[in-house]
């Protein structure tokens, strides 16, 4: 009986959620290159709040649909009583 070789490589990628940057850091894995300069505080503050806002947007969304959730449900408990 012949044994099973090893199993063929497949790339496993995740599909990222919209919220999600490509990077969890921006410079260090990103980047790779240890020859490249390092981002000034400038660059560094506009990548992390070029990450945050959709971020903070979306959490936002995700507030507002639980509370008018949470609205409609207290307007069904008051009606049933």
């Amino acid at each position: 009986m012949k044994e099973p070789g090893p199993l063929p490589f497949r790339s496993v990628t995740r599909k990222r959620n919209r919220y999600e940057s490509e990077c969890f850091d921006s410079y260090s894995l990103c980047t790779m290159d240890n020859f490249s300069k390092k981002p000034t505080a400038k660059e560094a503050l506009w990548e992390n709040k070029k990450e945050m806002t959709p971020a903070t947007r979306g959490i936002e969304n995700e507030i507002r649909a639980l509370q008018l959730e949470e609205k409609k449900f207290v307007t069904k408990i008051k009606k049933t009583t």
